[in-house]
């Protein structure tokens, strides 16, 4: 969850985009998978944990990339104990 750090972009017509926390954490999470992909690491031994009031986009990158998604209730304590 990204919602504590804040991402602007500052587009064409020099107004800025400002990125949601779903946004940004979809950001940070295709990063961290294209990352261990190109390393050459086995996709099928990756895994996302999202809450379920977070965004269903990890769900469907999961799907689509074929690592393995968990949903969990919200804080870090849920998280945790999930993976």
């Amino acid at each position: 969850d990204a919602d504590r750090l804040a991402i602007a972009e500052k587009q064409p017509n020099g107004e800025w985009k400002i990125f949601t926390g779903d946004e940004i954490g979809a950001i940070m999470a295709n990063f961290l998978f294209q990352t261990h992909k190109r390393n050459g690491e086995d996709v099928s031994k990756f895994c996302m944990i999202a809450s379920t009031v977070s965004s269903k986009l990890l769900k469907k990158m999961a799907e689509v990339e074929g690592f393995r998604f968990e949903e969990t209730l919200t804080g870090h304590k849920w998280i945790a104990n999930k993976a």
